[in-house]
């Protein structure tokens, strides 16, 4: 009782001083809060996380990188706001910067690496529209986890991973990355979710998650030393 009473009088002491002194209600305020993070560092935050998982399981998974070292070239992207369609993207780097059909397509994340996010579908001479993996016609395969679980990544509005051997052993929240020859080996993508059996009963899938909205994508990079065997 003496300990609620102790408690009611510092209340009422402390509401009479913010009566009396209206700014000192603000510091305590500001004591009290705890600052949020802003949304675009946690974005950002969120999607360096998935870059790393993607790039630990495919390091563990790979003895060695065959993509060998990249020739990165920069694109803005062009704006049709607000029509923007996330399924495609025109940059402004085409046929005579050296660009080509085929070549992979990333989103810088931060200098621990960039994240796969499409491949050059067609040039030009000054742009090139580039396929992203939310367009439903985008398929390769890819690998899951350190122990390299096979799958087909299916592009979409909501991208998934099919064809999970349905014995294989994923995780939720594993790296995903490229195992194509159309892409440099181990690039990163992002990571599984909600993984689940087929409606077929006879493979596992999952959702692929990546942290970013598709629709902020201002600059990306084209990997100009890579050219896809499919091209070949």
């Amino acid at each position: 009782m003496r300990k609620e009473s102790i408690l009611l009088t510092v209340l009422l002491i402390t509401v009479f001083l913010i009566f009396l002194y209206p700014s000192l209600g603000w510091k305590i305020r500001a004591l009290m809060t705890i600052p949020a993070a802003q949304n675009g560092d946690y974005k950002n935050i969120a999607a360096e996380n998935e870059l790393l998982k993607a790039r630990i399981a495919a390091l563990e998974n790979l003895k060695s990188s065959a993509s060998g070292p990249q020739k990165l070239v920069q694109a803005s992207v062009y704006s049709d706001y607000p029509f923007n369609f996330k399924n495609e993207i025109l940059v402004d780097k085409g046929e005579a910067d050296g660009v080509k059909v085929g070549q992979p397509v990333l989103l810088f994340v931060s200098q621990r690496g960039s994240l796969l996010i499409g491949k050059v579908e067609k040039i030009f001479k000054n742009s090139a529209l580039v396929e992203t993996i939310f367009d439903s016609r985008f398929k390769t395969s890819v690998r899951i986890g350190n122990r390299g679980v096979n799958s087909l990544l299916v592009g979409g509005s909501a991208p998934k991973l099919m064809l999970i051997p349905k014995d294989s052993e994923v995780r939720d929240g594993e790296g995903v990355y490229s195992a194509s020859s159309d892409y440099p080996l181990g690039t990163p993508i992002g990571v599984a979710r909600n993984i689940r059996i087929s409606s077929d009963q006879f493979f596992k899938e999952a959702d692929l998650e990546t942290a970013y909205n598709p629709n902020d994508f201002q600059t990306v990079f084209i990997d100009k030393n890579y050219e896809p065997q499919s091209a070949k």
